[in-house]
């Protein structure tokens, strides 16, 4: 080393223009030979052309979550009279969920191009002459729509064979007025002409996107290239529930999660108040709920770890379920904050964010899992206790209850352990994101599968059960006391009587199904651009755990009249200590 380099390379020359990057091919054997990687925008040796600029927009058509353009470039049939086919070159790009525009640039001439979302096509630019580093605004629209043959055409038409059914194309262009262009998912696609004649040429519907067998893509991909035959751009159109650059990454088992929801809709790198009004409202819905649960909960507390409440084991169960539901609200809160904060980059450690992914999930689902069980006991040890009458043995029932709860909170660990060893960070960059992603072999993913049904299902049908139970079995024992009524008039009798234990089993399904509905909905991370209905089901399934004061007090005289006796002891034990 020394304060002056003699070495010599073509690259300590400004050779790259446009801000291009210069990368020699070999210092030792040319110092001319040298390969320009150009910005987006610009092209050739040096970077010096400016590429085309078209900036697409929708009008009247749901935005997609990528788009497919299709550049084609007709020839002159004197210069190419042995293949004047026409050139196709096929581009694609992700469309974000905050974004309503997209921008594609292209170095080579075309006049026609044509955007494809899933199945159908439209015709965005036509030109006859290509104009060489321009701006073209244009936007997908229904005026520029390209029909199937199938809207345009009766069915005796359309089952003739391509040949014999090309014939009558030009009926269509005659036929309406406004029609830009169609096609047949065939062989054709077909442009109207100003003398509303057919003008059709071939077009691969089913391409095979390999870029010449380079298997660049995985998982099945589709391999887009920006020149058909000297290509500088590769990309990869991924199956629903892949991502990455190459399609590598997989998010399928996502199941019932905050991530897969709101995660598209937060903004990296930007602070709370620009972020998206899903993420602010969620904020906003989620304090309150955390101030009722929290509010809730320790009312219910206080008033269930008195004696009188203590007298069965039901009322055990309840005072358990109501630590459980503060818990809940709590790590739901954390969950929310430690989602936007790692989506925009404020925490950035790896091992952090490992912790709480394979934590959260896992203490979250096991909460919400454990309460409707302990909801499910009360249910349970109150039809027993109508079973037996004076023969329930009340001191059983109180060391019973700690035993199952016990084993409810083993069992269900236990059986939920297999999420938290699956759990993985996955570093997205090309959406700059990190996200935490479950991978399931085949055989854990059935076994995900029962375990989320029988978590739900069981206890479900242990309240409905057990609600229906009670009101058969008074009604038996009064019938026998009134011989006057039918069996009929006394079951209506105490369907009146104890209606609210069958509503508070109901609003607790009720409550509960949306949870299930998103865990099989979601087979893998993909938001919609509106996740409103699924957000707002997600937040449902946390209001069981805000509502036990509501649910189990309110509807019980000998519960509400300790929670009056207790409210009534801690505000004359606050006026002493304050006056």
């Amino acid at each position: 080393m020394s304060s002056r380099c003699f070495l010599k390379s073509i690259c300590q020359n400004n050779t790259c223009m446009n801000r291009g990057l210069c990368v020699p091919y070999n210092d030792r054997i040319s110092f001319t030979n040298f390969t320009c990687i150009c910005q987006d925008g610009f092209s050739g040796k040096r970077c010096e052309h400016k590429d085309v600029k078209i900036d697409i927009s929708f009008i009247d058509v749901p935005i997609p979550q990528s788009l497919l353009v299709h550049f084609i470039t007709v020839r002159d049939y004197k210069l190419y009279s042995v293949d004047p086919a026409p050139v196709r070159a096929t581009m694609f790009k992700k469309i974000g969920f905050d974004q309503d525009t997209v921008t594609f640039f292209m170095s080579l001439p075309f006049h026609l191009v044509f955007a494809q979302i899933e199945t159908k096509f439209y015709l965005i630019v036509l030109q006859h002459n290509y104009t060489a580093s321009v701006i073209i605004a244009t936007e997908v629209a229904r005026p520029t729509y390209c029909p199937h043959i199938q809207e345009l055409f009766n069915e005796s038409i359309i089952n003739y064979p391509v040949l014999h059914r090309a014939k009558y194309y030009h009926l269509a262009c005659m036929k309406h007025s406004n029609l830009v262009c169609f096609q047949d998912s065939e062989i054709f696609m077909c442009l109207c002409t100003e003398e509303r004649h057919a003008n059709c040429f071939h077009f691969d519907f089913n391409m095979t996107y390999n870029c010449r067998g380079s298997k660049i893509c995985q998982n099945e991909a589709q391999c887009f290239q920006d020149n058909p035959t000297c290509p500088t751009k590769t990309m990869c159109v991924c199956r629903e529930c892949f991502y990455g650059t190459q399609c590598q990454f997989t998010t399928q088992q996502f199941g019932l999660s905050l991530d897969a929801i709101l995660g598209y809709k937060i903004r990296p790198h930007l602070s709370i108040i620009r972020q998206s009004i899903y993420v602010k409202i969620s904020i906003i819905v989620a304090s309150i709920m955390f101030c009722v649960g929290l509010i809730s909960g320790i009312l219910s507390i206080l008033t269930f770890q008195s004696k009188p409440c203590q007298k069965f084991g039901c009322g055990f169960y309840i005072l358990v379920s109501a630590i459980t539901s503060i818990l809940t609200i709590t790590v739901f809160n954390l969950k929310l904050w430690f989602l936007i904060l790692s989506q925009t980059s404020t925490i950035t450690s790896h091992g952090f964010l490992l912790i709480s992914c394979i934590l959260i999930e896992f203490i979250l689902r096991f909460l919400l899992a454990i309460t409707d069980w302990f909801h499910a006991c009360v249910a349970v040890e109150r039809l027993f206790t109508v079973i037996l009458d004076i023969n329930f043995n009340v001191a059983k029932s109180r060391k019973m209850s700690k035993l199952v709860v016990f084993g409810i909170l083993l069992c269900t660990s236990v059986s939920l352990l297999h999420d938290p060893i699956h759990r993985r960070l996955i570093d997205d960059e090309e959406e700059q994101r990190t996200w935490c992603l479950i991978n399931f072999k085949p055989s854990v993913e059935i076994y995900n599968s029962f375990i989320n049904i029988f978590h739900f299902i069981v206890p479900f049908s242990l309240k409905v059960i057990s609600a229906i139970g009670i009101i058969i079995c008074i009604a038996k024992k009064r019938a026998f006391v009134n011989q006057n009524n039918s069996h009929t008039q006394h079951i209506k009798e105490q369907f009146r009587n104890h209606k609210h234990m069958i509503t508070s089993a109901s609003f607790l399904v009720i409550l509960a199904l949306p949870r299930l509905i998103i865990s099989f909905s979601f087979g893998c991370m993909k938001a919609a651009r509106n996740p409103s209905l699924f957000l707002l089901g997600y937040f449902v399934s946390f209001i069981p755990s805000l509502l036990t004061i509501f649910i189990f007090v309110s509807t019980s005289k000998t519960y509400g009249q300790e929670f009056k006796s207790m409210t009534r002891r801690k505000w004359v034990a606050f006026r002493r200590r304050f006056n």
